[in-house]
């Protein structure tokens, strides 16, 4: 009033408010001036906004958890398509060998001592495909909670000679001897 100047009227303000019972609770203020000349009076228009600042809150929450279940549902999708890559990697390997010996056996002549172990080749890798899917449908007992686990006892001598085998067509097709 003595300087004129104006620091809340136009303007919407939040503060507490005492209802009469002694209980808090948030309203906003409006305040505007009344009249042009002589003595200034002065409205004010308070409205509670208790409702409006929970809606506002409970927004805010499911805001975050949207959020929250966004990054998630990213991460499983990129969960996914790492399993996907792997799995894809996983199928290849076998089916290259057996492409690569199915091939083989076309277009060559080979003794029967190595055909024979082209054969135990192929079995081998046409098994270890059909382990990698029923690797997969494990992955559905595990998720329904059915799964039964088997353990053996393995040489690893064999895993690695297994493993010269699997690579050897294509090895061999390309000119690389495996030593």
């Amino acid at each position: 009033v003595e300087t004129g100047e104006s620091r809340i009227l136009g303007q919407r303000l939040e503060r507490p408010a005492l209802r009469a019972d002694g209980s808090e609770f948030l309203v906003e203020i409006a305040l505007g001036r009344v009249g042009g000349t002589g003595q200034p009076i002065y409205t004010a228009h308070m409205r509670d906004i208790t409702e409006r600042k929970q809606a506002e809150s409970e927004r805010e929450l499911l805001l975050a958890r949207e959020r929250v279940a966004r990054l998630e549902a990213e991460a499983a999708n990129r969960s996914k398509d790492q399993f996907l890559a792997t799995v894809s990697h996983e199928l290849r390997t076998p089916l290259t060998t057996i492409l690569g010996w199915a091939t083989m056996l076309k277009t060559r002549t080979f003794d029967p001592d190595r055909t024979r172990k082209i054969y135990d080749s192929l079995e081998r890798n046409a098994h270890a495909q059909a382990q990698i899917v029923g690797d997969l449908l494990d992955v559905s007992r595990i998720v329904t909670g059915q799964l039964r686990l088997e353990s053996e006892t393995i040489d690893v001598c064999d895993v690695a000679n297994l493993s010269l085998e699997t690579i050897r067509p294509t090895a061999v097709a390309k000119g690389v001897a495996l030593v």
